[in-house]
């Protein structure tokens, strides 16, 4: 899970995304806490990457949940 994916995301701009994922520890029994960035091309190239990501598995299915800046 941890690296960078693009692609598209729905938001108001309609921007091509990226969601960098520096690390993920877990919580508990299929849940994880990751850590990176979300956004343009241009936010992603600096920043800490201390955004928390909540991670969980469903049916087989992984669910990342975050608020994205400004929304």
């Amino acid at each position: 899970m941890i690296g960078t994916w693009e692609g598209q995301a729905e938001t108001l701009m309609g921007l091509d995304q990226i969601l960098i994922i520096n690390s993920v520890q877990p919580t508990g029994e299929g849940e994880w806490i990751a850590r990176g960035r979300f956004g343009s091309r241009e936010f992603t190239k600096t920043g800490p990457g201390g955004q928390e990501m909540t991670v969980t598995t469903k049916d087989n299915q992984i669910y990342l949940e975050f608020a994205a800046k400004g929304n």
